[in-house]
């Protein structure tokens, strides 16, 4: 049975669990989402306004990271990776 949960990112304990979200889901060319470095580039970039990062959402299935939703700017901009 799935124990689905949620929890706010947090940006230096959660890198880890959604680069390997990321890595697992990724396929070449990008035909179902970005590939990991991605993430880490985006959160780290100028163009993001950082105070939208704890709006950040990991969806947990027994405590791993099966999706996450974050925002870029303008907060109208929201991108999920499931």
């Amino acid at each position: 049975m799935k124990n689905i949960t949620t929890k706010q990112f947090q940006l230096l304990t959660d890198e880890d669990m959604i680069w390997e979200l990321m890595t697992e889901t990724y396929e070449p060319l990008c035909m179902n989402g970005m590939a990991a470095p991605f993430f880490e580039y985006h959160v780290t970039s100028s163009y993001v306004d950082t105070k939208l990062l704890p709006y950040n959402r990991i969806w947990l299935d027994n405590g791993k990271a099966v999706g996450i939703v974050f925002f870029e700017s303008p907060v109208t901009e929201i991108f999920f990776i499931l």
